[in-house]
């Protein structure tokens, strides 16, 4: 957010199986996530025209997608769906920061996200026992992807804690990777109002 005001281009995808896309930006809702799978799936010529025209621009100025109309549609998406929308569209952009917002899941998709795409990754805990004890396992399965895949995930990948307000230091220890920093919990803010301060945490310009 604040990058896109500060004049980089800037767009989001919200790749979350039960992702809404409404609760950050705005969009007029003619056109969502679910068009750009069809589109893709269909692998017709002029594809990244066609994408062009599902192009939702916020008021912020961050360029995004809709959400899906129907979360299966984000569900069924593929290895090579994937693929098209980066290849034969982001990339071919002038776009400075591209951002995904996505579950952790062990899909082929998910995978080559992380593996080929991302130039970083933020892993988030509350520091709560339950999320840091899957934030250890989506480490450890980053280390054996790394192994597998020849690739660099750990060196690009970073913690960072949310929602810390009124909790003591619950940091995870011993982890292969680096902590980004914490962000505090915004109690009684709306959802917009919680966007609004992150984007003013000085952290991020560390990313």
């Amino acid at each position: 957010l604040q990058k896109a005001r500060e004049g980089k281009k800037v767009f989001y995808l919200n790749l979350e199986e039960l992702g809404s896309v409404w609760m950050n930006f705005m969009a007029d809702g003619k056109y969502t996530m679910s068009d750009v799978l069809f589109t893709v799936k269909s692998k017709k010529a002029n594809v990244s025209m066609k994408l062009e025209m599902y192009l939702e621009v916020d008021k912020s100025g961050v360029n995004f997608f809709d959400s899906c109309r129907n979360p299966y549609d984000i569900f069924s998406m593929t290895e090579d769906n994937l693929k098209t929308i980066f290849e034969d569209y982001l990339f071919t952009k002038d776009y400075e920061y591209i951002v995904v917002d996505t579950n952790f899941v062990m899909r082929d998709s998910f995978k080559l996200l992380i593996s080929r795409y991302a130039a970083k990754i933020i892993c988030l805990s509350d520091g709560s026992t339950t999320a840091n004890e899957k934030a250890r396992k989506a480490i450890g399965v980053f280390q054996m992807m790394e192994k597998e895949e020849d690739c660099g995930i750990l060196s690009k990948a970073q913690l960072l804690y949310n929602n810390m307000s009124n909790r003591p230091d619950c940091s995870i220890i011993d982890q292969p990777i680096s902590t980004l920093g914490a962000i505090n919990r915004f109690g009684g803010a709306t959802q917009s109002q919680i966007i609004e301060e992150i984007a003013k945490e000085q952290l991020f310009e560390n990313i």
